[in-house]
């Protein structure tokens, strides 16, 4: 399966990064919970892993929030892949937002 792989620098303490992205993952559950049909999250300290599964496509991943960086790596299914880059947009304008 490809991979997706980005990095959204901050200027936030780290506490504060992680709280904002945490409480993005909460609001999207909300949001768009007709779109999704799962979405998983799991922290151990500044780390997560999450299961994404949206129009039958499943995607997992990782979420690291450190000192200045919000790095996102995750598995994308083929199927999704001409839509790859309005992803990454979307998640880094969505971040760059949220982390300002």
């Amino acid at each position: 399966m490809p991979r997706m792989k980005l990095e959204v620098p901050h200027t936030l303490n780290q506490d504060e990064a992680l709280q904002r992205v945490q409480r993005m993952i909460h609001e999207a559950k909300a949001l768009y919970a007709s779109r999704i049909q799962a979405l998983e999250e799991q922290w151990v300290e500044n780390e997560g892993r999450f299961m994404l599964k949206v129009m039958g496509m499943t995607s997992e991943g990782t979420i690291v929030v450190n000192e200045s960086v919000v790095r996102i790596e995750s598995k994308i299914p083929l199927a999704a892949m001409v839509v790859k880059g309005q992803i990454e947009h979307g998640i880094r304008q969505q971040l760059g937002r949220l982390l300002s």
